[in-house]
């Protein structure tokens, strides 16, 4: 009889080499396959020494969906599944044997990610997601546990115990009695109780990717109720908040994969892989070689870092009131303006007024003429302000638009009407104003004000 603490020599036909790893619901084996002489991994499902009747039975409805759902799909990111068996009374499921590592070893471990690396990982999980939703199955419980990155680089989604199949096209499964997932990658509606989704699996993708950037979860809480607690009523700060020289897009994406309404979030896991797969056209990503580990240097600092380096530097300006900063900039570049008119007008000078009779007196056909002056470039510390300048706008405009797509109206209203004050043109920032200040008019009788 099979004993989960001790490893059996052979399984079926298979000869075991080693155990990989175990579990709540199984022990997983490197195995061999004489017949088609290729490594494999075996997971044996092992039962509670306590479990019966319906709880046992659980466990074996896990065990069989697993094999179900994963054998279905056949996906270069999306672990395969190459047969069932029932070896001793005890099922067992083979598989692709995986050499590489999960993303929650690497987190455990605090690996750093450059944005290029987080946003390929989570690329590829979105094709695979995109692959299962489209032949009908939802994983519900996307998590670093259960995503791989081999070391060839290529990254597999893994266990698809809780999965649900659904017919293909369909937007929703069934209600569960229970919810299903772990407690800090569940969507709000599945909290709420509501059928789970694709749109469930790209939250639960969007709180992987908000780690990946910052190291943090977006969601925090030590109790399950605190957890959804958040989840249901709280919006993560954006990841530029952590790491300033994130692109603006990337805010933009996370914000809208982890968006509270299915109006705003991501429907299609197809179409989100394709909005990564545009940001990263122009670079060359490697995974076969992640292993940093984050150091102070390296590790994004949180957004109350002291003000050690020039990162902190950064974290602690973009805290300043904005009349403050851009007030500075302002001061700065016309005093830069000055300071380099002044300059030409006395090189000027200096030409036209040398020693001799040949000297011509200084006056107005001497000075350079306004084609003249367009024709000299802007000093280079006037430039960075103007340059830092248009990031600002970009970033708070994208930040507005985030809070626009989550309702938090007044702060959209505040972001927008920051943004045209700057640039009095700009046209989305004044229609997403228009529309923040019609939802608060809608909202006020009686309504009290957002939060």
């Amino acid at each position: 009889m099979y004993r989960p603490t001790e490893m059996p020599s052979r399984i079926g036909r298979y000869q075991v080499l080693a155990i990989v790893g175990t579990g709540a619901m199984g022990v997983v084996y490197k195995a061999f396959d004489p017949i088609i002489e290729r490594t494999v991994a075996i997971k044996v499902l092992r039962l509670p020494g306590r479990a019966e009747g319906r709880e046992s039975g659980d466990h074996l409805r896990r065990f069989y969906i697993e094999a179900r759902t994963a054998g279905r799909l056949n996906h270069p990111n999306i672990v395969a599944v190459h047969d069932v068996g029932d070896w001793e009374g005890v099922p067992y499921i083979v598989m692709e044997f995986l050499e590489g590592t999960t993303l929650q070893t690497c987190l455990r471990r605090n690996m750093v990610f450059s944005w290029l690396e987080a946003t390929e990982i989570v690329r590829q999980v979105a094709e695979a997601l995109g692959y299962a939703h489209r032949n009908g199955v939802l994983h519900r419980d996307i998590k670093p546990a259960n995503i791989m990155i081999l070391t060839d680089g290529r990254v597999k989604v893994m266990d698809f115990g809780v999965a649900q199949m659904v017919s293909p096209g369909t937007k929703a499964g069934r209600p569960d009695e229970a919810i299903v997932g772990t407690p800090y990658y569940i969507a709000p509606e599945v909290l709420e109780g509501k059928p789970h989704q694709p749109a469930s699996d790209i939250f639960s993708l969007g709180v992987v990717f908000y780690q990946l950037l910052t190291l943090e979860r977006p969601f925090r809480g030590d109790t399950f109720p605190a957890v959804a607690y958040a989840i249901l009523h709280t919006t993560p700060p954006p990841p530029s908040r952590y790491e300033a020289a994130l692109p603006p897009i990337l805010d933009t994406i996370v914000m809208r994969m982890l968006a509270r309404s299915l109006e705003d979030r991501y429907t299609s896991a197809e179409a989100l892989a394709q909005d990564l797969k545009r940001i990263l056209a122009s670079a060359a990503v490697d995974l076969r070689h992640l292993g940093r580990p984050a150091t102070a240097e390296t590790r994004p600092p949180a957004p109350s870092t002291d003000t050690a380096g020039r990162e902190q530097w950064w974290t602690r300006w973009r805290t300043w009131p904005p009349l403050g900063r851009w007030g500075l900039i302002g001061g700065l570049a016309v005093g830069l303006l000055g300071g380099v008119t002044a300059w030409v007008f006395h090189q000027q000078r200096s030409r036209t007024d040398g020693p001799g009779p040949s000297a011509v007196p200084p006056g107005p056909a001497s000075r350079p003429t306004p084609v003249e002056e367009s024709v000299r470039p802007l000093p280079p510390e006037a430039s960075q302000a103007t340059e830092a300048l248009r990031r600002e706008v970009d970033r708070r405009f994208q930040l507005g638009k985030n809070y626009c797509m989550n309702r938090l109206y007044e702060r959209c209203r505040a972001e927008m009407e920051w943004v045209l004050s700057q640039v009095p043109d700009h046209e989305e920032a004044r229609r997403y104003l228009e529309q923040a200040l019609q939802a608060l008019e809608a909202r006020r009788p009686g309504k009290g004000t957002e939060r």
